[in-house]
């Protein structure tokens, strides 16, 4: 709540006393039997309003708005002793009725949500019922009223002090909480445009008789309230009371009765209310569902840039070691002066380097969510690249690697370099199972043609994946090694899909299997 002076709460005080007497004499139309039973109690509203607004500070001026009006508009001719009681009590009735508000932790005073409006409402109720009860014990006591008038009485001043808070009470309270006006657009000069023409066409068409045109309101809150929400609808519902008290002073020959002109409004203000809450709360569940969806997407663009940097590390991890391993041969050649191997080791690791660029723009163009390469390409060429890669590490573990191939492979359009990685790195986690298991010595690769597909399957005779292990689960990062990226396979799987393809795990009672399938294109050489 906002810090107020002394002096700015003494100022907004005599303007609140001020607004009520106007109000109260404004809405003094349709007496019950002249005892200040109105359609509608707008300081009622005002009344809460403020109370909520100002804290226990606005004690004394809403105290002393009561009396005047009880004072002023004495029309049942009460004593000086039941204004003093119907002072107290109805100032603490609204009182309390805020302060029950200011207490609830769903309640908000901007009225964004349908949760704040039911609950304003709900307490509108009962402090209708309250303020309602004590003003008719005030005319029981005072001999103003007997049994025949006791429930019409009561049931109007209800309806009358629930029509004045929901209709009065929700703009100041939003304008409390930082709503402000929308600015002034053609639609919303249009919208002012038809509601005054609406009210006018109610208090001017002669034939037509009590509230037979009452109902021409709805159309214009329905529109204001659907485009607008709850402030759109507070804003008209001010304007359509206000133009009611005006045309009824007037008018009076088309009023209806009280009790009729009291459902009217209570209907426009619980329908206009209620539409408007829930276009605001549509509203706001659709900026938070924009607002969730533009931070998963800049969680994702980071995942992305982080899986993107791990798989380059990954990939890059194998060139780099052979790069090294070629410089070291590269310097001692020539420090022995054997410029015949040096020469050799140089070529080698010049074709080290360029696989490295090769490998990295490979990568970057997958992330890129499909960007292939794609030139006509042999599967024999990319297994072949594959064992050669792996030669070394397959020799110094004493590992067989079996090649299986047809003879009628057909030539497919894919990326070369994409293709090699992703066999690269299932033969690598192979390797490295039967490496860290201690247990395996053979790892075949075999290739068929099932229809318009090439199937590869690449099997060792290591430990194996665990039990229920899904190709379609592996995410980045997800590993069954104790010293694995866990990025091998869900790179391989990445390049599967982006050719089309598919990766999968078939079951084994012992050892690996790793399916990869890719669509087929062209013909045999």
């Amino acid at each position: 709540m906002p810090r107020w002076s002394t002096s700015s709460v003494w100022t907004i005080g005599v303007g609140y006393c001020l607004a009520a007497l106007t109000l109260d004499w404004l809405s003094n139309i349709g007496l019950y039997s002249g005892l200040g039973v109105t359609p509608w109690t707008p300081t009622s509203g005002l009344a809460v309003a403020f109370a909520y607004i100002f804290g226990n500070r606005g004690i004394v001026p809403i105290v002393l708005a009561e009396f005047l009006i009880l004072a002023v508009t004495n029309k049942p001719g009460f004593s000086c002793g039941a204004i003093l009681l119907l002072t107290v009590t109805g100032a603490s009735t609204w009182l309390i009725g805020a302060m029950i508000l200011r207490t609830m932790p769903e309640f908000e005073p901007r009225l964004g949500s349908v949760q704040a409006l039911l609950r304003l409402m709900i307490v509108a109720f009962a402090q209708a019922i309250v303020s309602s009860l004590i003003y008719i014990a005030a005319l029981w006591t005072s001999n103003l009223i007997d049994t025949t008038n006791l429930y019409p009485i009561a049931w109007r001043l209800l309806v009358g002090h629930v029509v004045g808070i929901l209709v009065v009470a929700p703009l100041p309270l939003m304008l409390f909480a930082g709503w402000r006006f929308p600015r002034m657009t053609p639609v919303r000069l249009l919208q002012i445009l038809v509601l005054l023409a609406t009210l006018w066409v109610i208090f001017t068409y002669r034939a037509a008789t009590a509230y037979q045109l009452f109902y021409l309101l709805f159309l214009p809150l329905l529109w204001i309230a659907i485009r607008d929400g709850i402030g759109g609808a507070a804003v008209m519902l001010n304007v359509a009371q206000i133009g009611i008290i005006l045309g009824a002073q007037m008018r009076t020959d088309i009023m209806p009765s009280t009790g009729s002109l009291q459902i009217l409004m209570i209907t426009l203000a619980l329908t206009g209310l209620l539409v408007g809450a829930v276009v605001t709360d549509r509203h706001a569940a659709g900026q938070r569902l924009r607002d969730q969806h533009a931070a998963l997407s800049r969680a994702l663009r980071l995942r992305s840039a982080g899986e993107t940097a791990a798989a380059i590390s990954h990939q890059i991890n194998q060139p780099i070691t052979a790069i090294s391993t070629y410089a070291a041969v590269a310097r001692d050649a020539l420090e022995r002066n054997d410029s015949d191997l040096a020469r050799t080791t140089l070529a080698k690791l010049s074709e080290e380097c360029d696989r490295a660029a090769s490998v990295t723009k490979s990568i970057r163009d997958l992330v890129k969510q499909g960007s292939l390469s794609s030139a006509p390409t042999r599967i024999q060429d990319v297994i072949e690249s594959t064992r050669r890669t792996h030669s070394p590490e397959l020799s110094a573990m004493d590992i067989v690697l079996e090649v299986d191939l047809p003879a009628n492979l057909p030539v497919i359009l894919a990326d070369h370099i994409q293709l090699e990685q992703a066999l690269d790195n299932i033969v690598t986690n192979s390797l490295e199972a039967i490496r860290d298991a201690s247990h395996g010595s053979r790892i075949r690769i075999s290739a068929a043609v099932d229809k318009a597909e090439i199937i590869i399957d690449v099997e060792d005779d290591g430990p194996g994946f665990a039990p229920g292990l899904d190709a379609l689960a592996t995410t980045p990062f997800m590993t069954t090694k104790h010293n694995g990226s866990g990025l091998g396979l869900a790179i391989a799987r990445s390049v599967a899909e982006a050719h089309g393809g598919s990766l999968a795990i078939l079951p084994r009672n012992s050892g690996a299997c790793i399916r990869l399938r890719l669509p087929t294109s062209g013909k045999a050489p």
